[in-house]
């Protein structure tokens, strides 16, 4: 039809990061360069009369006639392609957008059908009273993102919360529901690669500059550790890592999974403990993985699939 061309034509589809949370199977954010928004269509909605953003009276003669999806409300793209928001999660009852500016981060959560802004995070560094060292100048190279500087953040969620990390450690973690912030500090890994949060544990990877007066060798020593969220505590680390960390990933009832450039290893989270390792070839410098009930399918370098059973590996 005349109205899927034209939402074709301009808009496109923007996928939330984060699958954590309830689909919204009727909603769709899309954005378009010609308007300079994004915008959360859904199927069958009433078209409002304040979009925030100009339609032309054939679009919405079109729209109003036409049976399917409609925009609710939007959000302005940004001056810079740097600070345009990204979704991170769309849920019946919210979306999540962070946006990035002159090197900060805030996040705001938005109610999916009026379109109303349920909560904003302060900047991330207007949590904290002093820069780490090198928070300007500072990068690291990352097994799958590549170089990084150290003043980006890593974002992380799971049903109650919302994690920012910045690679240099710092740390803040958000009650989904309230927008205040339940924690914040700095953790004990420096420079962090990824992270993942479930069940109120977060988790990062990275790595720390060796020690000579300490007899390590020159370079970096890959770390991981883990924190409880609600009593603001450390379940483990930081553990140095037989090689460089890719990837983790965590489901709660099954242990945390790392991905290494040497293999998996799985880690019970409340002992801190190694539960089991692969170091099969086909699972080396993997580059991603998912974890499906008792399984766990890793994409090897060669991209081809992998199964890894979450109970002995």
């Amino acid at each position: 039809t005349t109205h899927n061309t034209w939402i074709e034509v301009v808009w496109t589809i923007v996928p939330a990061a984060s699958e954590a949370g309830p689909r919204a199977p009727s909603h769709v954010m899309l954005r378009s360069n010609r308007h300079g928004v994004m915008a959360l269509w859904s199927a069958g909605a009433q078209l409002a009369d304040e979009l925030g953003f100009t339609l032309t009276e054939q679009e919405r003669a079109e729209l109003d006639s036409a049976d399917g999806m409609r925009p609710l409300w939007s959000r302005p793209l940004g001056e810079a392609p740097t600070d345009e928001p990204e979704l991170l999660q769309l849920t019946p009852a919210r979306a999540l957008l962070a946006r990035r500016a002159h090197d900060e981060l805030t996040i705001e959560a938005i109610d999916t059908v009026t379109g109303e802004t349920r909560w904003t995070t302060p900047r991330f560094g207007d949590v904290f009273d002093t820069a780490p060292p090198r928070y300007s100048t500072g990068v690291i190279e990352t097994p799958l993102d590549g170089r990084a500087w150290l003043r980006d953040h890593v974002v992380a969620l799971d049903d109650r919360y919302l994690a920012i990390v910045e690679r240099t450690g710092r740390a803040i973690a958000v009650d989904l529901d309230s927008g205040e912030i339940a924690w914040s500090t700095q953790l004990d890994v420096p420079a962090v690669y990824e992270a993942s949060l479930r069940g109120g544990v977060l988790t990062v990877i990275g790595e720390r500059s060796a020690e000579p007066a300490r007899g390590e060798a020159p370079g970096a020593i890959p770390l991981t550790a883990a924190y409880d969220i609600p009593s603001k505590t450390t379940l483990f680390g930081p553990k140095q890592l037989r090689s460089f960390a890719r990837w983790v990933r965590h489901e709660q009832g099954a242990p945390l999974v790392i991905g290494l450039d040497s293999g998996i290893l799985a880690i019970d989270v409340a002992r801190g403990e190694e539960q089991w390792t692969v170091d099969d070839p086909a699972v080396r410098l993997s580059g991603d993985a998912w974890i499906v009930r008792d399984r766990m399918y890793v994409m090897g370098a060669d991209r081809q699939l992998w199964q890894v059973g979450l109970g002995r590996g």
